[in-house]
This record gives structure tokens, C-alpha cells and sequence, in this order.
């Protein structure tokens, strides 16, 4: 996920071993299978509905007619999730080029986007599943009821807003991705700055095939934040997890046996996620622990620094240069002066270098 790594000493984990997920789409998820042929696909959260449509673009054969692309589902448009709301994170900026930093972060993963050609490889399925999150529609609402009133709120958040993807079957799917870039939309980008979910690349690496594991991971992730903030765990029926991530999966009972063999996975690879087994649902601890400590969380989610101010200034260089007259003197004279500035000697201002270069002359 880019060149730069920031070591996280506390942890042992660097920048590139965490990524990230925006916590409304961890409260609802996106479908685990196909939807099909439906004009509208809904997953609820108590009071919280997500309801995506899928978009349309020209029939490639014939540009009169209209296609429907399809709904984003399963685990490769979950993983592309995570590597645009880290790579947004990391850069802190709305554009993100597709190419090399979206092909790295797939083959930490495991998916090889840039080796393989056809309709099944996972070039094809990475390339088919970005263009459904880029053109579906994506709807957020919230009933409420206040003082004997009912109130309905909503957000409209598609993933981006504008971008270009090149697409040629006889060109290898890499040089299609490497030429495209998207702009998210206002909405989703200022959510992935406020308060994403920090989990670790090595757990999506053991659950990357599961859109379950990595739904309940991202949920565990933030359970144990809940249970360490408020050191008190909780108990979640089946039922609940049920609506909220698993409707498409049977009935709840086969839907627990399916989250308990996830869960347990979950554990496996995060030790400090503690979570029991009882009747009717799940018990997470009260000793439970994110996957990502909140030290290592903070560093990672910290957007990019900006350069410091270079001192001296080019225009207080350019001051003394016109006043001595000579080039040569006034670089002698900065350096002279950044190495006061390491024994503490004066103050890393322009107004101390004017100073000094003064009492340099004199």
C-alpha cells in the first residue's frame, strides 16, 4: 500500500501491515452472493438500512442500448474496499491511480490482478468487481422515533464520482488497470478521514475467500474496541448477526454454524479477539482486545504529514544574496546557520537567519 512504511514500535506493525475499513460498511455489508436480476438490494442494521442499486452503462455491441452491470459482492469487492479507503488514508487525497499500489495491495493478499488473463482469472474478477463499485448506487438510511415523532434520514454515498477504467480482451488485464485512476465521492472520502476500522492484512490474508470471515472480522475489530473502551463485554443473539450480515445464507441456524466456524478462524489468527460460544449467540469478553492495538491504530490512521516549511525561506536567501552580492557567501551563510540550529545555538526562523547573517558579515 505504497512505498512509504511508518514504523509502529509499540506493536511491531508497520503502516503496510494494516488497512482499513469505514465503519458504516461494517454495520452493514455488502451482499455475499450474487443478487441476480433485482432492481434493488437492502441489508439491515436494526434502524440502519444500506440499499444498493447496480449501475448501467452502453452495450458494448450495440452503444443504442443500455447493460446493467451488476451488483459488487463477495470477497473481491470487499478487498478493493479496503485498499481504497487505506490508499485514501495514506495519501489523503479524493484521486487514487489504480495500477501499481491496487496490484500490490491484491498480491499481499494473495490475488495475482497483473499475472493472469481470462474470464476466470482474478485479473478479470478484480477488474469486474471495481467497475460495479463504481457505478452502484449506494443509499444509507435511518428511521428514528423522538417525542412521539418518526423521522427517516438518508445518504446517498457512491464510492466515487468521476474516473476512467480501460478495458481491452486483447490487452492483459494489468495494462487496463495500470492506465485507470477514480475519483471518490465527497461523501465516501470525508467518512474514510473520520473514523475508519483498523484491521490487519495478515487476518484478511487467512480470510480473503470468506465474505462472512471478513465481515464478522471487521465486526469483531470493533466489538473489542466497545468491550476495551467501556471494559464490559456484550452478548449478541444470532438472530441479530443474522439480519445484519447473513440473510442470504439460509435459515439463522445454519447461518450460526457458518459464523462459528468464521469466528473461530477469527481467533485463531487474533488472539487478544476473545469471544464465547452460548446459547443463542455470541458473548464477547470483556478482556477482548482489538487486532490492531489503539496506539498502532492511531499511527496508521494519521494523514499524510505535511513538509515542514524549508528554513530559511528562498525569499530571506534571496534577501541576503541581493545585499552581499554574491551567491557563494549567501549558501555558506544557511549552512553555517542550519548547523547552529542542530547545537541549539538559535532559533529555526527566518527572522533568526536575517539575524545571523548580519552578525556573519560583521
Amino acid at each position: 500500500m505504497g512505498d512509504e512504511t511508518l514504523p509502529i514500535k509499540s506493536s511491531g506493525l508497520t503502516k503496510d501491515d494494516i488497512a482499513l475499513m469505514v465503519r458504516e460498511l461494517v454495520l452493514v455489508t455488502l451482499p455475499h452472493k450474487d443478487p441476480g436480476d433485482v432492481p434493488e438490494w437492502v441489508r439491515r442494521n436494526g434502524n440502519i438500512t444500506l440499499a444498493i442499486q447496480p449501475g448501467y452503462k452502453d452495450d458494448p455491441k450495440d452503444n443504442r442500448r443500455r447493460v446493467c452491470i451488476g451488483y459488487p459482492y463477495g470477497s473481491t469487492a470487499r478487498l478493493i474496499l479496503y485498499w481504497i479507503v487505506t490508499e485514501t488514508r495514506r495519501t489523503g487525497e479524493p484521486r487514487l491511480e489504480l495500477g501499481k499500489s491496487l496490484a500490490d495491495f491484491m498480491r499481499k493478499l494473495g490475488i495475482m490482478p497483473d499475472d493472469s488473463t481470462g474470464k476466470r482469472s482474478s485479473a478479470h474478477s478484480v477488474h469486474r468487481q471495481l467497475e460495479r463499485l463504481m457505478h452502484a448506487r449506494i443509499r444509507f438510511e435511518q428511521c428514528q422515533e423522538s417525542d412521539g415523532g418518526r423521522g427517516r434520514g438518508w445518504l446517498d454515498m457512491p464510492v466515487a464520482k468521476a474516473g476512467w477504467l480501460w478495458w481491452d480482451a486483447k490487452e492483459e488485464e494489468q495494462k487496463a488497470l495500470y492506465n485507470g485512476y477514480i475519483i471518490l465521492n465527497d461523501n465516501f472520502f470525508k467518512t474514510i478521514l473520520a473514523n475508519p476500522v483498523p484491521v490487519r492484512m495478515m487476518t484478511l490474508l487467512a480470510l480473503k475467500k470468506s465474505p462472512l470471515g471478513l465481515d464478522l472480522y471487521a465486526w469483531a475489530t470493533v466489538e473489542s474496541y466497545k468491550a476495551q473502551h467501556h471494559r464490559k463485554g456484550r452478548f449478541v443473539a444470532w438472530k441479530l448477526l443474522h439480519e445484519q450480515f447473513g440473510t442470504e445464507l439460509g435459515t439463522i441456524k445454519n447461518f450460526a454454524a457458518k459464523a462459528q466456524r468464521e469466528l473461530r478462524k477469527i481467533m485463531c489468527n487474533c488472539p487478544t479477539i476473545k469471544l464465547t460460544f452460548q446459547r443463542g449467540g455470541v458473548q464477547v469478553l470483556a478482556s477482548s482486545l482489538p487486532d490492531v492495538s489503539p496506539r498502532a491504530a492511531h499511527k496508521a490512521l494519521q494523514p499524510p504529514s505535511v513538509p515542514a516549511k524549508a528554513i530559511p525561506s528562498g525569499k530571506a536567501i534571496e534577501h541576503v544574496m541581493y545585499n552581499m552580492k554574491t551567491r557563494e557567501s549567501a549558501v555558506i551563510i544557511a549552512t553555517a546557520f542550519q548547523k547552529a540550529v542542530e547545537r541549539g545555538e538559535v532559533e529555526n526562523t527566518d527572522e533568526a537567519y536575517l539575524s545571523f547573517a548580519n552578525q556573519y558579515v560583521a
